[in-house]
């Protein structure tokens, strides 16, 4: 209630002062608004042009004059899908789109990071193996145990011991070299755009700095948008258009963050 007070009493006795601030504060609100449209507008155009682009044709010719490329055939995807209590459709559709991505059956791992909080978490991923691991170079599952000393349990955790335990399947068992793998870790529900690990493998091969960066596209909360309350859809577009307008913010229209997992 103080505080209510102040502020009552500063507007009747600097008003100007007051309108003022609240005029600059509207001001800068709406510039930020202007400049978050004209974002999107430039993010939604560069993604028109990635989704029409030649990845392998454009890596070929940027590869011809250059020695620090990394073989295109040489790029691995390991794709980590940290769940706990995911209903067995959503985690069958979230594999299905995997397995359209970008030669999915020759590069790509999926490892299922599994909760031993959950009952019947492994048999839950053995049914998904199953189905899906004829789709995927290789398909596994790890079960994060409860309890670890010197760690916090969620998702993080989760997708750390999914890791090693990759790791340890792909590099020391089946002698894959790390310098070739690219590690992608999603949500259970996470729809990936059909051709993003086309771009990933060009992206990744050509970067002279691949081990010290990370790559994300643009979040889009459409995927059950007709599903949530009226106030979380406005809220969702308006995180969407944010995030697609990162690229058109950024320079060169890519951002990326420093961060290797190894």
């Amino acid at each position: 209630m103080a505080g209510a007070d102040v502020c009552v009493a500063s507007a009747l006795a600097f008003p100007r002062v007051v309108l003022t601030l609240a005029a600059l504060l509207g001001a800068y609100t709406a510039l930020r608004f202007v400049l978050a449209a004209v974002a999107n507008f430039k993010g939604m155009r560069l993604i028109r042009r990635w989704e029409q682009t030649d990845w392998k044709a454009k890596y070929d010719t940027e590869a011809a004059s250059r020695a620090d490329v990394l073989s295109w055939d040489a790029v691995k995807f390991l794709v980590i899908v940290p769940n706990y209590s995911e209903p067995f459709e959503i985690l069958q559709r979230t594999l299905a789109h995997l397995a359209k991505q970008y030669e999915a059956r020759r590069r790509m791992t999926v490892v299922l990071a599994m909760e031993g909080a959950e009952a019947g978490a492994s048999a839950k991923a053995e049914r998904l193996i199953a189905e899906f691991g004829p789709c995927f170079a290789h398909m596994m599952y790890a079960v994060h145990p409860r309890g670890l000393p010197g760690e916090v349990r969620g998702k993080s955790s989760n997708q750390a011991w999914a890791a090693r335990q990759a790791k340890r399947r792909l590099v020391d068992e089946l002698g894959y070299d790390i310098d070739t793998i690219i590690i992608s870790t999603m949500d259970a529900d996470t729809l990936w755009h059909p051709n993003y690990f086309f771009a990933l493998t060009y992206a990744f091969a050509i970067s002279p700095h691949r081990h010290a960066r990370t790559w994300q596209a643009p979040i889009r909360y459409h995927g059950n948008i007709w599903d949530i309350s009226p106030p979380m859809r406005l809220v969702n577009a308006y995180g969407g258009a944010f995030r697609t307008g990162v690229p058109g913010r950024a320079r060169g229209g890519r951002r990326s963050r420093s961060r290797h997992i190894r």
